[in-house]
């Protein structure tokens, strides 16, 4: 990220955080939105007969109709969603400080919910005065059993997605059902997963009816590579494992990663977070199907390869974490895993350290590199790397 792009990101941040009044007033906030922000206020809450109207009379439309449709939005929140709204209204309709991912703060903003705002120059999340008095009334116990139900519902999609890439709407809805059994139905978890997807950034949905992991590049080759294998099963996890994945930000962190952290920890000038957040790049590209020479380019952006006396060392860590690494297009599998399983299609191919003559397919040749600097961390303040956060 160069200056320019550096000082256009920080000035979309500022915007994002305008000057707003507190207690905040319906009609004032909806007056500072655009025509276009109005409308995805109305059509995400389903307000209809309000197409055609200009920005005056479409704000008195919402100020009239957001109280009475909001609480309708339980019907398809997970818990996070909820213990968040609970606590801005505890706070009386102000949370100070907020640390939301971007497409979050958005996902309230677009209901008229919520609005990131800047009070006396603190970053804070406002909720209007109108809506706090709605959401004390509500009794969250009489929707407790849907809540529990959709907070297991997108963590088992989210944890199924982390380990196979992609899903078709089919697909979703047999392991949900097998996973969840009476608990919900298809148009459930259609409309509870689309909404997730507003909230959440690790899952999409694609072509009309295909649910997408954040890192999978591209779905059709999942899917190409899914179906060299016809009679290969998914690879089975447990429902606790899934839950597990399903969580922000987990990393599944077995021996092999563990090794690769350790060689970069102690090989090179990186903390301790860095040398994580590379093993999960290495990882990410991995899991895409990618060769080892496309990871060792994608760790020549940050550091200098090892000289040929301190490259058995590092192979010996690279090479079983690449043999040790569950891929998308392998349905769950790592390749170490797939050589076990016996189908008609066939073991998949395991990667091998350079050899000499060259072997097609499975090598790759060293290129000394000059060290080009560290991966930045996002300016927005949200403590992640930049790629991982604004840039995505």
């Amino acid at each position: 990220m160069n200056m320019s792009q550096f000082k256009a990101l920080k000035n979309t941040i500022n915007k994002f955080w305008p000057p707003l009044e507190y207690p905040l007033v319906m009609t004032d906030v909806l007056k500072t939105q655009t025509k276009d922000q109005l409308t995805r206020i109305r059509m995400h809450l389903g307000i209809s007969g309000a197409s055609s109207l200009n920005k005056d009379a479409l704000i008195a439309k919402l100020e009239d109709r957001l109280p009475v449709v909001a609480p309708d939005l339980f019907s398809s929140w997970d818990m996070s969603r909820v213990k968040l709204i609970r606590k801005i209204v505890n706070g009386q309709g102000r949370l100070l400080q907020p640390l939301l991912e971007v497409q979050q703060y958005s996902y309230f903003r677009d209901r008229g919910l919520l609005f990131p705002a800047t009070v006396d120059d603190k970053r804070a999340l406002l909720m209007p005065t109108e809506l706090v008095d709605v959401f004390k009334g509500i009794n969250e116990f009489v929707h407790m059993q849907t809540i529990k139900r959709n907070t297991e519902m997108i963590l088992l999609a989210r944890g199924l997605l982390y380990y196979y890439g992609a899903l078709n709407q089919e697909d979703m809805g047999r392991f949900l059902h097998s996973l969840m059994g009476s608990k919900q139905n298809d148009q459930d978890y259609i409309e509870v997963l689309s909404d997730a997807t507003f909230y959440y950034d690790d899952i999409s949905i694609v072509n009309g009816n295909v649910y997408k992991y954040q890192w999978v590049e591209n779905v059709d080759d999942v899917f190409k590579e899914q179906a060299l294998r016809p009679n290969l099963e998914f690879c089975s996890f447990t429902k606790e494992q899934l839950l597990q994945a399903g969580e922000s930000d987990y990393v599944e962190r077995g021996k092999p990663y563990m090794d690769m952290l350790r060689y970069f920890d102690n090989h090179y000038e990186l903390d301790r977070d860095e040398a994580d957040l590379l093993v999960d790049d290495c990882v990410d590209t991995i899991r895409n199907g990618k060769s080892l020479q496309d990871v060792l380019e994608l760790l020549q952006e940050t550091i200098e390869l090892p000289d040929e006396r301190m490259m058995p060392g590092f192979m010996g860590r690279l090479v079983p974490l690449m043999n040790g690494t569950k891929q998308w297009g392998l349905k769950g599998y790592s390749p170490d895993e797939l050589a076990s399983v016996s189908t008609v299609d066939g073991p998949a191919p395991k990667f091998i350290p350079v050899a000499s003559p060259p072997v097609q397919g499975n090598v790759f040749s060293i290129q000394t590199a000059r060290r080009i600097g560290r991966n930045d961390m996002c300016p927005c303040g949200s403590g992640k790397k930049y790629k991982k956060c604004c840039m995505s």
